[in-house]
């Protein structure tokens, strides 16, 4: 709304930041005045981590979880639901560590634990498979799941869910891939 050759002194900064804070990518904006001409707006955006799957829509949320605007036109992994939205994260960022790419993420409220859903890919291969794991990311876990689907991959195994629980246990259901 600001006109070229406005008087800088009847800009209301408050209402201009309103107006960019109505932006969903803007996550903050700070407005200066510095006479005799010029108005200095610096701003942060909302950096986009995945994808939740709210109300039927796709919706980007941010490093913190929140969600920040509906599209579905970026490359990022789906997590179901926004509900502990900062542990799915955390997995993620320890599963991509280690180079699977996971395309959904979803926590099962009844069984407390996070299902980690569709399409995995580790190298270039994509296994249709739900691995369930617990709480707080385990990089021993994820290793030992890293050495589980290699041996799956190199035995051309079928299977349909992995499990990672407590300790050392991995719990392969062999047969058909959902």
């Amino acid at each position: 709304g600001l006109q070229i050759d406005q008087e800088i002194l009847a800009v209301d900064l408050h209402v201009l930041e309103a107006r960019f804070l109505e932006s969903p990518w803007i996550e903050s904006v700070q407005i200066q005045k510095k006479l005799p001409s010029t108005i200095t707006v610096r701003y942060t955006p909302h950096r986009a981590r995945a994808l939740v799957s709210q109300k039927g829509k796709l919706w980007l949320i941010s490093l913190d979880g929140k969600l920040i605007a509906p599209d579905s036109s970026l490359d990022l992994p789906v997590l179901a639901s926004p509900a502990h939205a900062d542990l799915q994260l955390q997995w993620l960022d320890v599963l991509e560590q280690q180079s699977f790419r996971v395309e959904e993420l979803q926590y099962s409220a009844e069984k407390s634990r996070l299902a980690i859903l569709t399409s995995m890919r580790y190298a270039s291969h994509v296994l249709k498979i739900i691995v369930y794991v617990s709480t707080q990311p385990d990089r021993d876990a994820v290793t030992r799941l890293k050495r589980v689907v290699q041996y799956l991959i190199k035995n051309n195994i079928l299977v349909s869910t992995i499990d990672l629980r407590p300790g050392k246990k991995v719990v392969v259901n062999v047969g058909k891939r959902p």
